[in-house]
């Protein structure tokens, strides 16, 4: 019977909680000995997903980021360097705003200065020297295109209220600015009256807020339809007091997930308007603005004998 019984001392087997932490234990130990270029060194004979660890861990291991060096070319961008050698950032002479390393591009600085400086972008560097070499100049010119900018945008809000209201263009000139110059004046002393005094409310500059504004709406309007998936029109021609035909086209589209409708275009056109006349302003507008027909789902007109003819009509027409 003793062939049958094995013979020596019965050892506990390590657990694999036991054979875990040990494995850990022996990878801790060979990170913390990894020299500078993050190599670990890791025995033969590890198991496999010790090793796969151990990769794990170098792949994570960050390497220092890679810090630009200024160029003395940025100045001609505008940007002088501020900061310290060791993470030098381009300074904007014009607005004062600071700039991160990674930004220390050519094309970053170029687009910054074109965007938000565009006056300023045909200027040598010989300009950006003067004003990185006088900080009383630097400040100056900051605090002045703060405060032009200011006046812009206030006199583009009081154009698009007249326009809103249909008054003439000079009523900003004659009534809304000296009503604000009084108020400031009784509220805040005269010394901010100064401030309002860079507001351009003339005739002729209300009309050229309007009018700009005015494009900004109608390529807003046409960009949202080139993008909807369909759209329709309403035609209206009809005949205003001086005898002259007046084309109207709205425009019911898709905007995110909402039916907007827009007037689209308002033609003069000649006297005797027929089919062809209508149908040739609208298709030239479309093909200016680069619209295509085949998003167009429907065409509703009103009951003139321009519009729903059976032969010649405008629908005939536009199919």
């Amino acid at each position: 019977m003793d062939k049958w019984l094995k013979t020596g001392t019965l050892k506990r087997s390590a657990s694999r909680t036991e054979i875990r932490n040990t494995d850990l234990a022996a990878m801790e130990i060979t990170v913390d000995q990894q020299d500078d270029n993050h190599e670990l060194q890791r025995p033969t004979d590890w198991p496999v997903q010790v090793r796969n660890k151990i990769d794990f861990v170098k792949k994570n291991i960050s390497s220092p980021q890679k810090k630009r060096k200024y160029s003395n070319k940025y100045l001609k961008y505008g940007f002088p360097v501020t900061g310290d050698e060791c993470g030098p950032k381009p300074l904007c002479v014009v607005c004062g705003e600071i700039l991160s390393n990674g930004s220390m591009k050519p094309s970053l600085l170029m687009r910054h200065l074109e965007t938000k400086h565009p006056t300023y972008k045909q200027r040598n560097v010989n300009f950006f020297q003067r004003l990185s070499n006088s900080p009383n100049l630097n400040s100056c010119l900051i605090s002045t295109n703060k405060t032009n900018e200011a006046a812009i945008e206030t006199s583009y809000r009081i154009s698009y209220h007249i326009a809103k209201s249909g008054k003439n263009h000079t009523i900003a000139e004659n009534l809304v600015f000296p009503c604000i110059k009084d108020a400031v004046e009784c509220m805040f002393g005269k010394d901010h009256v100064q401030k309002i005094k860079n507001i351009l409310l003339s005739n002729s500059t209300v009309s050229r807020r309007i009018e700009n504004m005015s494009i900004d709406v109608e390529a807003t309007i046409n960009e949202r339809i080139k993008k909807s998936p369909f759209f329709s029109i309403q035609v209206d021609e009809s005949t205003d007091v001086s005898d002259l035909s007046i084309l109207l086209v709205i425009a019911r589209y898709l905007n995110v997930n909402e039916l907007e409708e827009n007037l689209l275009l308002c033609y003069t056109l000649i006297k005797i308007c027929t089919v062809e006349d209508i149908f040739n302003a609208v298709q030239g507008y479309f093909y200016e603005n680069e619209m295509d027909w085949a998003k167009c789902s429907g065409v509703c007109t009103d009951g003139g004998k321009s519009m729903p003819g059976c032969y010649k009509g405008l629908l005939v027409v536009s199919k």
